[in-house]
């Protein structure tokens, strides 16, 4: 019974970390398209296509 608990314990603070890690991608991910879409305004369009060519990298993993 108290090695069932301990699992549990396990699966809800993994649950939470990855909840937590999730939300802190979700929000670098938002500020790196704002820099992308601030980048193609100023008119710089080689270095957003790099940072395009590390999200692919980025969404593989």
């Amino acid at each position: 019974m108290l090695q069932k608990n301990v699992k549990n314990d396990r699966i809800t603070e993994s649950k939470v970390f990855f909840t937590l890690f999730h939300r802190n991608m979700r929000q670098t991910l938002k500020t790196l398209s704002d820099s992308d879409f601030l980048l193609n305004l100023s008119g710089s369009k080689t270095r957003s296509v790099q940072k395009t060519k590390t999200f692919g990298r980025m969404r593989k993993l």
